[in-house]
């Protein structure tokens, strides 16, 4: 998933990053790795209320919208694998990746990334900096980002007009981020302002 890319990239380990999923981009190494995940509706072209129906159809009829490119992730080797149990929607299903990896040479370490917080965020952070022998790099990382993160707030602290916001995540059907308490953008809306 490409928060783990990122965070894989922020932490200095894109060299050793063997393939992403389709949706990585960022940051533009990401590019240059094998894609191991496939989802037949990304890039259709679809409006976004086709993409809703696929969706729905493809959860209720397979249980997942996303595919693994099993024989490239066993010619890949990894050690550790990045993933998440947050959504289904979002990425391929914790259970089907740890599964997978169960078979796979080693087997891998799978890392489950699940953030509902900021600080979530850095826990998350530490914990692939730890399953890659780097914990040093992450307390830096997690410092400089704490700093960066404290300077927004205190700019925020001193707006005197503060716009009114309306997050939307899907359009048709409407569907706004932040239901339920596991959802790291009201979080960090609530962390900043």
């Amino acid at each position: 998933m490409p928060a783990a890319t990122e965070i894989a990239a922020a932490l200095g380990l894109m060299e050793d990053v063997v393939g992403v999923s389709h949706e990585c981009d960022f940051p533009s190494e990401a590019n240059a790795r094998p894609r191991v995940t496939k989802c037949p509706v990304h890039d259709a072209g679809l409006a976004s209320k086709d993409v809703d129906e696929w969706v729905r159809r493809a959860l209720r009829e397979n249980g997942t919208i996303y595919t693994i490119d099993e024989p490239l992730l066993r010619q890949l080797r990894p050690d550790v694998i990045l993933t998440q149990k947050l959504c289904d929607v979002c990425a391929v299903g914790y259970g089907t990746v740890a599964r997978l990896a169960e078979t796979l040479p080693g087997p891998p370490q799978v890392v489950n990334l699940e953030p509902s917080s900021v600080s979530d965020i850095f826990d998350d952070i530490r914990r692939v900096a730890r399953a890659c022998d780097v914990a040093e790099r992450a307390k830096e990382l997690v410092t400089k980002l704490s700093a960066r993160l404290e300077i927004v707030r205190e700019r925020a602290a001193h707006v005197a007009v503060r716009p009114r916001c309306f997050l939307m995540e899907w359009v048709d059907p409407p569907f706004v981020p932040g239901i339920g308490d596991r959802n790291w953008l009201r979080s960090l809306a609530d962390t900043i302002l």
